[in-house]
């Protein structure tokens, strides 16, 4: 019985499966994929926050000023609250694509994302089409959010997963 090769034997990859396979599945392997995912992140997040600069151009300007005034209660005038979510954005967003402090940008971006999903409670009208199985489009808008804490799982850097505080790994190819 022919044994199954070690995943990191590229020797065996090579015998196994042939070369240009092998040159394929060692890309594969490259640390850019956690580069690249973290910079996705960054340009999404920017691009939102830059949007939110200039009024009409974000999609989700209403749904945005409606739920920082409800969380607010009324207390910080509504232009502030959305110039202050702007900020935050586009910070996230910078930060993650100059890949810096990693770690409290991703908890900070934890913290807006479960922002994002308060709408789904206070205004569940805008969520649900036919509850609870039709969703709008402003609720796909929001669940697509779940996604990005999930990759951002991924990107927390911790002693455990052999990962820098710069988001990817250090292990040796």
């Amino acid at each position: 019985m022919r044994k199954l090769p070690h995943i990191g034997d590229t020797k065996t990859i090579k015998q196994a499966i042939g070369k240009p396979t092998a040159k394929l599945y060692r890309f594969l392997r490259l640390d850019w994929k956690w580069i690249l995912l973290r910079s996705s992140i960054g340009f999404i997040y920017l691009w939102f926050g830059v949007l939110k600069f200039f009024q009409d151009l974000s999609p989700a300007e209403e749904l945005a000023r409606t739920t920082l005034t409800a969380l607010c209660f009324g207390l910080i005038p509504e232009p502030v609250c959305y110039l202050l979510l702007a900020m935050l954005e586009t910070l996230i967003g910078l930060m993650l694509l100059l890949n810096m402090f990693v770690a409290k940008t991703i908890k900070l971006t934890f913290v807006h994302l479960l922002g994002t999903f308060i709408p789904m409670l206070i205004q569940p009208e805008i969520f649900f089409k036919d509850f609870p199985f039709s969703i709008t489009l402003v609720g796909q808008y929001i669940l697509k959010n779940i996604v990005i804490l999930c990759a951002l799982l991924i990107l927390y850097p911790h002693k455990n997963n052999k990962r820098t505080k710069s988001g990817y790994s250090t292990a040796s190819k």
